[in-house]
């Protein structure tokens, strides 16, 4: 460079020590604040605000230009500046090996009911989808594209627009934590589903819910352990699989036909009529089924109240405008329309991928404290393909083509018992590229002492 001085005086200036220490003090400054954000509100705000901000891959790229600034500025490089020079290479290579994890890693959950298959994984990032019908049975889809909301949230001067045949369907409003208040209401005249508030009970268990029919011909289920309730219109083909409280709608009448099967004896065993008010005994451990409020034509409606700071009970919300109507749709909460000829589906959602084997959920133990119901450990037993049957526990992780599968959480029904399991699921392709720097970091840090040491010891022979 001795032939270049602009350019040994540019490579000079920007290695300079003060730069390198004012860079190291501003990133350390935002980490805290990161540090601070995520204390007060939640990781997701913490990501999108300060760790996966702008800012801070703007210090982090500049600190790369530093470290390779003062490379430069020692060239040609001397045999005790090896251990300086690898440390610089390490610190370059951990912050890439970050960046490539950012880019083209995966971090997300995998969750599956006992005795079910499942290869979707669902992740941070949100997709913003639209489908439309002329049948109501057959969907295909108008609208796909990724959005964050957070950052870029929709207004009424800047709303998120979709252009779809009847109209413009808009979004102009979003709540970042959102309180979401569900209420079943009736809908007489319309082509909505039926809606049935129910009660469970016996000696064991009492179960208060409402089950309601999205669409008037889509029938809906909900499941209590061994028992499984079906609310549907029109026919319906029992599987054997599982006891069965099949529920008939009558149209508009404020009536129910009912049957009754029994996997035991593998047929129907009970059979009628109910309407508000009446009960029936089931051939399980005395359990009684009571209706308690019906409704032939009904919609849940959600209502949505913003909130100054996350909860565990918050989700992010937008408002959807389309064809007159005005609703809230919580993530991961699809949104029904109807005009007179077509229906459309709205989903506001976490992006799922689709991974390319199966993993089946054949068994999962959960141990207790003792003298308690707190879960003190739990496992799943999965069924991988070229693998056969793995246990997946809390310090015990599965790996498998390019995945590792950590168990952690698990879901349970009303009466306390799993039901299903929870898995996260990480793919980081930087992992050997922070590994490999963090051993140049290591080995530099060691040469640096070691020819340090070499350096004092030969001054104080000179010295003597």
């Amino acid at each position: 460079m001795k032939n270049y001085p602009r350019i040994k005086k540019f490579v000079r200036f920007f290695s300079n020590l003060k730069i390198a220490v004012a860079v190291i003090v501003v990133l350390g400054i935002i980490t805290a604040y990161g540090t601070i954000m995520e204390s007060r509100y939640n990781t997701m705000t913490a990501q999108k605000l300060i760790y996966h901000s702008w800012s801070m891959y703007t210090i982090q790229g500049f600190l790369c230009f530093i470290l390779i600034m003062v490379m430069i500025d020692r060239w040609p490089w001397k045999k005790h500046q090896i251990g300086f020079v690898m440390a610089h290479i390490g610190l370059i290579t951990l912050l890439y090996g970050s960046f490539v994890t950012k880019k083209w890693g995966v971090d997300g959950t995998l969750s599956f009911g006992i005795g079910q298959s499942s290869r979707a994984v669902v992740v941070d990032d949100i997709d913003f989808l639209v489908f439309g019908s002329f049948d109501g049975i057959n969907y295909k889809n108008l609208h796909i594209k990724t959005v964050d909301f957070f950052l870029n949230p929709p207004t009424k001067e800047r709303p998120y627009k979709v252009s779809l045949p009847p109209g413009d369907l808009v979004i102009d409003e979003y709540a970042p934590y959102a309180f979401v208040e569900r209420k079943i209401v009736p809908r007489p005249g319309t082509k909505k589903g039926a809606g049935l508030r129910f009660q469970l009970q016996n000696q064991f268990a009492n179960i208060l819910d409402w089950v309601v029919q999205r669409e008037e011909m889509r029938g809906a289920t909900t499941q209590f352990g061994p028992l499984t309730m079906v609310l549907v219109t029109g026919d319906y083909q029992w599987s054997k699989k599982s006891n069965e409280i099949v529920l008939f709608t009558q149209g508009d009448k404020p009536e129910l036909k009912y049957k009754i099967y029994s996997q035991k004896e593998g047929k129907e065993v009970r059979s009628g009529a109910l309407k508000i008010g009446d009960e029936i005994v089931t051939p399980w451990m005395g359990m009684t089924f009571r209706v308690i409020n019906y409704y032939p034509r009904a919609e849940e409606e959600t209502h949505v109240i913003a909130r100054d700071y996350p909860t565990q009970l918050t989700t992010q919300a937008i408002k959807v405008n389309f064809n007159g109507e005005s609703r809230w749709q919580p993530l991961n909460q699809p949104l029904r329309f109807f005009t007179e000829s077509e229906a459309y589906v709205v989903e506001y959602r976490n992006r799922e991928i689709i991974l390319d084997f199966d993993l089946y959920l054949k068994e999962f133990k959960m141990g207790t404290y003792q003298g308690t119901s707190r879960a003190s450990s739990y496992q799943s037993l999965v069924s991988v393909p070229d693998l056969g049957d793995i246990t997946i526990s809390m310090n015990e992780p599965l790996k498998h083509r390019g995945f590792t599968f950590y168990q952690a959480s698990f879901q349970q029904d009303n009466n306390g018992k799993p039901v299903a399991s929870i898995l996260s699921v990480n793919r980081d392709p930087g992992r050997f590229i922070k590994y490999l720097g963090s051993i140049c970091v290591v080995l530099g840090t060691i040469l640096m002492f070691h020819y340090r040491n070499n350096y004092f010891g030969k001054q104080k022979k000179e010295a003597a």
